[in-house]
């Protein structure tokens, strides 16, 4: 009777069972995979608006999918099981994020009110679960609590905004998202002065939450390629200009997975909390900025002889400069042997000189036609790989 409970209805993994080598599993991929219908549809409707108020609303409503998605996640690694209960609150939520992806094309026009009522069910769930930790787990109680206020908070003022018109609605909805974000923070002041362990054990970034940051952002690596196939999708037969658009399209995305995994991925991350939340929301930058070049790859495949709009110009070196600017953060947070420090300084060097000269192609390179403006952002973005490179092959960065 006693194990059919448990694979019925546990309680919530105590903290300090927490199995830091574990690796991702299938019911955590299966839940990731909803998120990626919600943000193709939220990358291809920027793609039909690449105006500032297209890329604003993009980026405004990419916040709370990307809170939804880091906040399941982080639940099922602290506290999550693998019984019936986990899998029925997972599907449940899996139910919410595919309604946020019905309604998020016009999510901050008519079907506005649609998509708060799916995020408040979403947040709704994560709320209840991390009260059931906040009951189990009185060693942490004072830490959830940071957590859960903030999310009740949030769903009130997303089903209040329901029936407020435009644009106070909106505001009601950023004011959430700022309680939301800021809530952790508390955390990592309170960590950063007491230092208690059980409290860093319960914030800490395990394996397995890496390797599900870096599966999430193989994700948005996919939406570049969905954009450059979509291109090419646009006109058939496809010219020899667009097919070369594409390959250095893939390439791109090839170079930015070189990147990030080289650079990055398997490393630990420094024990001290602010480096933990740092590495946790500069994670935000890098999939909002990959996943954006997604939309941008299909403007410019599908138009390649003529030079880019100044919007869709923007958006391709505006999106490559944050990822590299947000993975040269990214470093900052992470464990470096010292052998191997100053390689990781030159490389972070390299990839803010890459960022400056995107900047300056979004601001001076009106007259460069499709492929030679790809051309050069690809340069940008294979320097700093070739270096990583010579890195990769005299030295190992993830070994202990």
């Amino acid at each position: 009777m006693n194990r059919f409970r448990q694979r019925i209805w546990q309680a919530p993994r105590s903290v300090f069972e927490r199995d830091t080598d574990r690796k991702a599993s299938f019911l955590e991929l299966f839940y990731d995979l909803v998120f990626v219908v919600t943000i193709a549809t939220l990358t291809h409707g920027l793609s039909a608006h690449l105006d500032l108020n297209g890329i604003l609303s993009y980026i405004f409503l990419f916040i709370p999918v990307w809170w939804a998605w880091n906040n399941g996640t982080f639940y099922h690694d602290i506290h999550g099981n693998n019984d019936v209960r986990d899998r029925f609150f997972t599907f449940l939520q899996m139910f919410a994020v595919a309604a946020m992806a019905v309604f998020i094309h016009d999510g901050m026009g008519d079907t506005s009110q649609a998509f708060a009522l799916a995020y408040a069910a979403h947040a709704s769930i994560i709320a209840f679960l991390w009260w059931r930790a906040h009951r189990h787990e009185a060693a942490m109680s004072d830490i959830h609590i940071y957590i859960i206020w903030p999310y009740v908070i949030s769903i009130i003022l997303f089903l209040v905004s329901v029936w407020v018109d435009p644009p106070w609605r909106f505001v009601m909805w950023g004011f959430a998202m700022f309680l939301s974000l800021v809530g952790p923070l508390k955390i990592a002041k309170r960590q950063n002065r007491q230092k208690e362990h059980q409290e860093v054990s319960a914030t800490g970034i395990t394996k397995s939450l890496i390797e599900r940051f870096g599966l999430f952002t193989i994700i948005m690596l996919g939406e570049i390629i969905v954009g450059v196939i979509q291109g090419l999708g646009e006109h058939q037969p496809a010219s020899l200009d667009m097919w070369t658009l594409a390959g250095l399209g893939m390439l791109i995305a090839c170079g930015l997975w070189w990147l990030y995994f080289d650079f990055t991925n398997e490393r630990p991350v420094k024990p001290l909390p602010w480096n933990r939340m740092l590495w946790t929301y500069i994670h935000f930058p890098i999939t909002l900025s990959i996943a954006s070049l997604g939309a941008a790859m299909i403007n410019i495949v599908a138009h390649p002889n003529v030079p880019p709009s100044v919007e869709v110009r923007w958006l391709l070196c505006g999106s490559i400069a944050l990822a590299l600017i947000s993975i040269t953060i990214l470093l900052k947070t992470l464990v470096t042997r010292p052998e191997i420090m100053l390689h990781f300084r030159i490389g972070s060097s390299i990839m803010i000189a890459s960022s400056l000269i995107s900047i300056g192609l979004g601001i001076w390179g009106s007259v460069l036609n499709p492929v030679p403006l790809m051309s050069v952002i690809l340069a940008l973005v294979l320097i700093p790989v070739f270096y990583g490179i010579g890195v990769w092959l005299f030295f190992d960065p993830i070994e202990d």
